[in-house]
């Protein structure tokens, strides 16, 4: 008639009231705690990935860049718009296009530009 419920199995280190976003930040912490005390190699720390992370920890929101902001960043390089495009791996209209405000960049330029913004242009040569 009836079944005996089985009871819920739940993972040690996770609790059922405990907000599933930071099981990320304790899996990194923990990693490289592992990394720093040598129980885990350089290479395995490495492959914990954003698959293995929720996008939204792993990669944080990234702000516009004004074309203001690009042009500056591409001078600031010393950079033709030619040079300057084959370091972004785009056309050099494109960059005449994100400097002129006709068009804002998305995806993965718009990564490699946040990246320029914050650590220079030695980051991507």
């Amino acid at each position: 008639m009836y079944e005996a419920r089985r009871p819920r199995k739940v993972h040690a280190a996770v609790r059922p009231d405990e907000d599933p976003d930071s099981i990320d930040s304790v899996l990194l912490e923990t990693a490289r705690d592992m990394l720093e005390a040598g129980l885990m190699d350089r290479a395995g720390y490495e492959k914990i990935t954003m698959r293995h992370l929720k996008s939204s920890h792993a990669i944080g929101e990234i702000e516009a860049i004004s074309a203001e902001q690009i042009r500056a960043m591409r001078e600031r390089a010393r950079m033709s718009q030619g040079v300057f495009a084959q370091v972004l791996n785009i056309s050099p209209g494109y960059v005449s296009q994100l400097e002129r405000g006709l068009k804002q960049p998305e995806g993965a330029t718009l990564k490699l530009l946040s990246m320029i913004q914050r650590k220079g242009i030695d980051a991507l040569l």
